[in-house]
């Protein structure tokens, strides 16, 4: 059976023939993917040529019937643990075992069978080893393995690594080890997985938000729409239903504003991975809500919650039955929402867990959801966790949508109309869950709102205008005049309950209701109860208000929580905002809820909500907010949320550059680049293109430069670029002479002349607002092999080029804190995932820049004894380079010559001599002897706000890098 979820294939063996051929045809990672994980060998792999002359002979009978025994069920999973064990490494006892159970089990077939080959068991065994190294008949099949093996190696391992795991690799190999004692166990774990997958096939799933205001029968396929993900490290753009077709095992980070369709496409995951025509074999997936899991289960482990989940789901399962699931990579975990854990320690204690739990099942798929907003506060490993950003919609997915959507009301014809007067909200529309509404609102009334408050207003009174055909509702016809008071009571309840926060029991939400309804609606009481449970139910019928989130542990009673955190604030904000008395109160509750959770809507909504309420309400709040000191990151969110006079802006900014005075942090400035394009414009002229703001502009510029070297985002670029060289043009010469490494390398990048700087490695790595960054001699390499963002050389990258491979050539050696920071900052940019392919026809300054990629990769590996993720990328675009790397003798070790050379050929003369003696155990490229007190570079991962330095108003006070004192010895090489 298939251990691990990441097959691409079916299993069918008839008449001795394995589907595995088949996969075979569609390539040979595709092939050898389905052996690995599934453990099902190929025919062509194991022929009579491959198995001769291994001092045992075979018979095409024979040869047919080993085929007959690989394919057979008893042996499936003993090979599945053998590929798991030859792709984990240091795991011989996981490999000797399965070589015990695999003669054990040739032994009961031959007795079954009546064969005769089984005493060449062992060459068999020991052919199959070889075919799992990759070590395939057809040499060039066995190269194009390479990567594959790499890949998923690395995608085993790295959760494994690391001070805070230490021994889990020795834990997991143990835990391997024992499977191959009880393979009936093993068995039965691949039944389960097949049986949990057609229970997910056979239920009736959820429809997505909005769907439920259709005027037919829907299905979830009916109206979703096929989502793409932008990779936050390279910003490329990928179809996200991979995850399900490619078979490939992953972890991911899926971020995304609120209504993006983070949960919308959790469904779709767990549909996709349970059924048979988009994915084989199947793969279960256990969805997790994590705030469920903070209020339920915390006390207890995360398999054990996914357990209980499972059971209440699905079917019964066992936390010994989940484990060995989750062990051999055999179910999917999904993580829910990890931003609506509010409480941020708690929200930190589960990012641990998470991480912990990726260490004890390293081959099972995780896929996380978060709003983006705040994420940085509790973030995952970018080691071990892939981050990307879930796309909003394209104007084609907008009208695909609407197609969708007006068909199943049967008002086709308003597509068009509605395409073209929504052309005035186009940001709101490409949030999927603000088109569905819009469609409702649309449909109903004709009109679209121009901001997400009146949007989420007139859904609602669209909603409760329907309390009058809704038959369980018949106490008092003026009740739907007061529905939406009555939800923004229970939001604002569980806003200032820190015990409702996960959920209320519904007892106690129809008490408080009925209560309320006496007491300011003027209910009798003995109405006043009924009517609220009727109100309760009506709403928990709405798949976008109020949802049973699970039942108490005594009693029984429902709890109900919003379904949709957007809405839930919104209802509170509108609550906060009819009760605050004046601008100066709304100021104060709405820096608190900032202060609270910087990752909530509702700050944006307050201040919307009081706007509705009050003549220049929004101006008024944001003056208040200015005159009390107000964070500038919530002040600048609220320029983008709220429609302010331009004073008031004017206010902001000032009180903002104020604060750049003394600091800039990166949060701030990432803000700033988020407002709206009315503020945009007007920091512009007040603060950018004035002749006498010379220091603001140098500090926006050094965070501008800061942003892009530090790889953060392109999606700012068309907002902010013409407003940028529209700056840089105008003041060219003053910019170009600034005396800081950040500009220095990112107007070198643009092609514009910037000062030399006698540190040439500063070209290398460069501290910014946002970390320690690659500098421009990276950024120059990656778009040489980088065909998706090109960086086309202008005459004075050239020359920083030439300069650093000229000094290199000649012997400089490069700081170990140097060469430290550049690894952490490729880390933080993800360089070994960058999208790069070989060269045809490089010119001569491709050449100088793959000869710089070249001292990088040796000096990165030299730095931690051959360790470098960076080789991923390179072995896509120069694999010569990485044979040369990896070729070198075990005894080539730092510091130790060696009395003749190791390698030689046409790669490796193809390299400056200096590299060549390198490779042969020459000079080190790495000057152990310049350290700081903090040679790992790992400081940049805490940065502190950037101190700018009075003489230039620019720049930090960058970490110096001592000279060791007289007699000091060089520090042990970590």
């Amino acid at each position: 059976m298939e251990p691990i979820s990441t097959v691409a294939a079916s299993v069918s063996i008839a008449s001795g023939t394995s589907a595995v051929l088949q996969a075979a045809n569609k390539g040979v990672r595709s092939a050898y993917r389905r052996a690995r994980l599934s453990g099902t060998i190929d025919q062509e792999w194991l022929t009579l040529d491959a198995l001769s002359g291994q001092n045992a002979s075979f018979t095409a009978a024979e040869l047919s019937d080993v085929h007959l025994f690989l394919a057979s069920d008893a042996v499936k999973p003993i090979l599945a643990l053998l590929a798991l064990g030859t792709v984990l490494g240091d795991a011989d006892e996981v490999i000797d075992g399965a070589r015990t159970a695999f003669l054990n089990e040739s032994r009961r077939w031959a007795i079954q069978s009546k064969t005769t080959w089984a005493a060449k068991s062992d060459t068999i065994f020991d052919s199959i080893v070889k075919l799992f190294h990759g070590v395939l008949p057809n040499a060039s099949h066995s190269e194009e393995l390479t990567e594959e093996i790499e890949a998923y190696s690395d995608f085993i391992g790295t959760p494994l690594k690391g001070k805070e795991n230490e021994g889990a690799h020795r834990t997991y190999v143990g835990r391997l080890l024992a499977l191959t004692t009880d393979l009936d166990a093993l068995r039965q774990t691949s039944t389960l997985s097949e049986e949990l997958a057609e229970a997910i096939r056979a239920g009736d799933g959820e429809q997505i938000i909005g769907h439920a205001e259709v005027d037919s029968p829907v299905t979830f396929d009916d109206l979703y729409v096929s989502r793409d993900f932008i990779d936050v490290s390279s910003e490329s753009i990928e179809d996200s239903g991979g995850l399900v077709s490619s078979g490939i095992p992953f972890r991911v980070l899926l971020m995304g504003s609120p209504g993006a369709g983070k949960s919308t496409f959790v469904k779709f995951l767990t549909a996709g991975l349970s059924n048979p025509e988009l994915r084989s074999p199947t793969l279960p997936s256990v969805v997790i809500k994590c705030r469920e899991y903070a209020r339920e289960g915390f006390s207890g482990s995360l398999v054990s919650f996914a357990s209980k989940q499972l059971t209440a789901d699905l079917r019964p399962v066992s936390d010994a039955d989940l484990e060995g699931l989750l062990l051999t990579g055999k179910i999917a975990v999904i993580l829910d929402g990890l931003d609506e854990i509010t409480d941020l320690p708690r929200r930190q204690d589960m990012v641990k867990r998470i991480h912990r739990f990726t260490s004890q099942f390293p081959t099972t798929s995780v896929l996380v959801t978060t709003r983006e907003v705040g994420y940085n506060s509790a973030a995952l490993s970018a080691k071990v966790f892939r981050s990307v950003r879930l796309q909003e919609f394209s104007l084609e997915q907008v009208e695909e949508y609407c197609q969708r959507w007006f068909a199943k009301n049967s008002k086709d014809h308003l597509v068009e109309h509605f395409v073209a007067e929504s052309e005035a909200v186009s940001d709101l529309r490409a949030n999927p869950l603000l088109l569905s509404l819009l469609c409702i609102l649309y449909r109903d009334s004709g009109a679209i709102p121009a901001n997400r408050r009146g949007i989420y207003s007139q859904c609602a009174q669209l909603l409760f205008h329907k309390w009058d055909a809704h038959r369980q509702i018949k106490h008092f016809e003026v009740l739907p005049d007061y529905t939406d008071r009555l939800m923004e009571e229970i939001a604002r309840w569980i806003y200032t309950s820190p015990s409702a926060q996960t959920g209320l029991e519904e007892q106690i939400i129809v008490k408080t209701m009925s209560q309320y309804m006496v007491s300011d609606l003027g209910f009798l009481p003995s109405k006043a109860e009924p009517t609220a449970r009727d109100f309760l139910d009506f709403c928990a019928g709405r798949a976008w208000l109020l949802g049973v989130t699970g039942t108490s542990k005594h009693g029984g009673n429902r709890i109900f929580s919003f379904t949709h955190r957007t809405f839930y604030e919104f209802f509170a904000a509108e609550a906060f905002a009819r009760n605050a008395e004046n601008a100066t109160d709304m100021a104060a509750l709405l820096r608190k809820a900032y202060e609270r959770d910087s990752t909530s809507l509702l700050p944006e909504l307050l201040i919307q909500s009081f706007d509705q309420t009050r003549a220049r309400g929004a101006t008024n709040v944001f003056i208040s907010l200015c005159d009390n000191g107000a964070p500038p990151a919530l002040l600048l969110r609220l320029m983008d949320g709220a429609n302010l006079a331009s004073f008031a802006r004017s206010k902001g900014f000032a009180l903002i550059m104020h604060g750049w005075n003394l600091t800039l942090d990166s949060e701030v400035f990432t803000a700033l680049l988020q407002v709206s394009g009315p503020a945009r414009d007007q920091f512009q002229s007040e603060y950018l293109l004035p002749a006498e703001s010379v220091l603001a502009r140098r500090k926006f510029l050094y965070g501008w430069a800061s942003f892009q070297l530090a790889g953060s985002s392109t999606r700012f670029n068309s907002m902010w670029s013409p407003i940028v060289d529209e700056m840089v043009q105008t003041y060219a010469e003053e910019l170009a002479e600034l005396p800081d490494p950040v500009v220095m390398n990112w107007l070198l990048g643009t092609g514009v002349p910037a000062r030399d700087t006698s540190d040439i490695w500063e070209y290398f790595v460069c501290f910014t607002l946002y970390g320690w960054a690659p500098g421009i001699a990276w950024w120059l390499v990656d778009g040489v092999f980088n065909t998706d963002i090109p960086v086309a050389p202008s005459a004075s990258t050239k020359l920083v080029v030439e300069r650093l491979v000229d000094e290199l050539n000649g012997g400089a050696a490069i700081p170990q804190s140097v060469i430290a920071r550049l690894r952490g900052a490729l880390e933080d940019v993800q360089a070994h995932r960058r999208p790069w392919i070989p060269l045809d026809r490089p010119g001569d300054f491709e050449k100088t820049a793959r000869t710089l990629l070249a001292y990088i990769v040796f000096a990165l590996a030299e730095e931690r004894e051959g360790e470098s993720e960076l080789l991923t990328a390179v072995a896509r675009c120069w694999p010569e380079l990485t044979t040369i790397l990896t070729g070198r003798a075990s005894s080539q070790r730092r510091r130790k010559k060696l009395r003749s050379p190791i390698m030689s050929g046409p790669a490796l003369s193809n390299l400056p001599s200096r590299l060549q003696d390198w490779v042969n155990g020459g000079t080190d490229l790495v000057d152990f002897s310049v350290f700081d007190d903090d040679p790992l570079g790992v400081k940049y991962r805490h940065i502190p706000p950037v101190n700018f330095d009075a003489q230039f108003g620019l720049g930090p006070r960058r970490p110096q890098v001592p000279s060791p004192a007289a007699g000091d010895r060089t520090p042990p090489r970590p």
